[in-house]
C-alpha cells in the first residue's frame, strides 16, 4: 500500500511472512483505499487479482452514483416543500437546483398533486407508486418529491404539461379507484404556492 504500486511475490517467504502471489492497490478519487492480495502461482492468480480490482472499481462508482441520486432527491425535496409552504430558503441554493432542472424563477410552471387514496390496499403500492414516478419520466420530469404517505407533488412547465397531458390521463383511468390527480393554476416557480394551494 505504501509502494502505490502491485507487488508480485513469486516465492514464498521472499520477504518474512509472505506467501507468493500478488497485491494490487486499489485507488478512488485518486487516492490508494485498499490493497487486494491473491496467494498463489503469480502467472495462475494474476487475472483473478486483476478482475477482483475491476468489479471493486464498478462497485464503488455505483455506490458514488447512488449516494448522487439521493443528494440530488433529497435536495430537490428540500426545494419543492419550501416553494409550495413559502419557507425561506437561500437563494444561490434555489437558483442552482432549479436551474439543474432546467427552469428560472420566472419560469411559468403549474403544481401537479397525485394523491393516492389512503384505504387502498397496500399491497399493490409499490406498482402504482412506480407507475407514478414513469409517468413522470416519460414527461420527462423529474422536479417532483413524494409527500409521505399518500402524495406526489411535480412542478412542471406549463408548456410541458400541455403536451404531456395525456400521460396523467391515462395514468388517471388505469388508476381510477386509486388515485386522484389535480393541477393547479399557471404561475411562475417561486410562486408554487398559489398553484399548491
Amino acid at each position: 500500500m505504501k509502494a502505490g504500486e502491485t507487488i508480485e511475490v513469486t516465492d514464498d517467504d521472499s520477504f518474512f511472512g509472505t506467501k507468493r502471489g500478488i497485491n494490487i492497490p486499489i485507488t478512488y478519487n485518486g487516492k490508494i483505499i485498499a490493497v487486494i492480495g491473491i496467494s498463489g502461482a503469480v502467472e495462475e492468480v494474476r487475472k483473478y487479482a486483476y478482475l477482483a480490482q475491476k468489479i471493486t472499481d464498478i462497485l464503488l462508482k455505483e455506490r458514488e452514483l447512488e449516494s448522487l441520486g439521493a443528494q440530488k432527491k433529497n435536495r430537490l425535496n428540500y426545494v419543492i416543500r419550501c416553494l409550495i409552504n413559502r419557507e425561506n430558503m437561500n437563494t444561490a441554493y434555489l437558483s442552482d437546483t432549479l436551474k439543474e432542472n432546467g427552469l428560472s424563477e420566472d419560469t411559468l410552471c403549474r403544481v401537479v398533486i397525485v394523491r393516492l387514496n389512503v384505504r387502498y390496499n397496500p399491497n399493490n403500492l409499490f406498482m402504482i407508486q412506480s407507475a407514478i414516478t414513469q409517468a413522470f419520466a416519460q414527461m420527462n420530469c423529474s422536479f417532483y418529491r413524494y409527500n409521505y404517505p399518500n402524495e406526489y407533488i411535480l412542478i412542471i412547465e406549463k408548456e410541458r404539461l400541455e403536451k404531456n397531458r395525456h400521460i396523467l390521463k391515462r395514468l388517471a383511468d388505469t388508476y381510477e379507484k386509486v388515485l386522484c390527480i389535480g393541477v393547479g393554476s399557471v404561475s411562475t416557480v417561486m410562486a408554487g404556492a398559489a398553484s399548491y394551494g
